[in-house]
């Protein structure tokens, strides 16, 4: 049976950090690596009157692959549109993403203002500050996903 070598102090001081790291983390319900399946969490819509176009914003932490949103749906929403704000030409447009934003394994994709967003297209209801309603998100890989969206102003 062939030999291990022998830990410098160096690497044995090394290695105990990268040991005492883990416990941390695990003793915190943190974990060094992705979730197996996407997280979604901080999901709301800005308020507005029936007949009108609203956004829905959230972040979702991606898993252990590669996934995509593809869009979404709202309950009484002519449509829901995937879109992204982008500045060119020191204009400001607005971008349809029906092709989806890619939602890193191990990281992170952030729908907020002045970026990308799920336009909720003529409401058939007000939408009203302090409500929470069901958002329907659609996965290239893990399907839907019915999220809780708190109706308010801003972040």
């Amino acid at each position: 049976m062939a030999q291990l070598p022998a830990r410098t102090p160096a690497a044995r001081r090394s290695h105990g950090l990268v040991t005492l790291v883990a416990l941390a983390a695990s003793a915190l319900g943190c974990s060094p690596e992705p979730p197996a399946e996407l997280a979604v969490r901080d999901a709301w819509i800005r308020p507005v009157a029936a007949g009108q176009t609203t956004a829905a914003y959230l972040t979702v932490a991606g898993g252990t692959a590669d996934d995509r949103l593809l869009g979404g749906a709202f309950d009484g929403a002519a449509a829901t549109e995937l879109h992204e704000t982008l500045l060119e030409d020191d204009m400001v447009r607005m971008v349809p993403r029906p092709e989806g934003l890619v939602v890193p394994a191990g990281g992170v994709l952030v729908l907020a203002p002045r970026g990308a967003h799920l336009m909720l297209v003529d409401l058939a209801r007000d939408l009203v500050e302090g409500e929470a309603v069901p958002l329907v998100l659609a996965f290239e890989a893990a399907g839907a996903m019915t999220v809780t969206a708190e109706v308010r102003l801003g972040p």
